[in-house]
């Protein structure tokens, strides 16, 4: 029985867990209340994550999503 929803996909529920956790911290970070690029950045990294994994999902193909599994680890380590 494998993953039949997006929501269902483990690293999904991690990604945006981590991009819930990131909000937080910078949120309660005084540095990131008054650097805003860095802010922005940072949630932009963070969201992308969450992004990539939901559009390699919905491409339906294994070399495709493989592709945006590339891309969701990069936005990671870019976070």
């Amino acid at each position: 029985m494998g993953v039949k929803t997006l929501d269902e996909l483990v690293a999904y529920q991690q990604a945006v867990a981590f991009k819930l956790a990131v909000y937080a911290i910078v949120n309660g970070s005084d540095a990131a209340q008054q650097d805003f690029r860095y802010r922005s950045q940072l949630f932009d990294a963070a969201a992308s994550v969450e992004g990539n994994i939901a559009e390699g999902w919905g491409r339906c193909q294994t070399a495709e999503m493989q592709q945006f599994l590339r891309y969701a680890r990069a936005s990671l380590e870019e976070a």
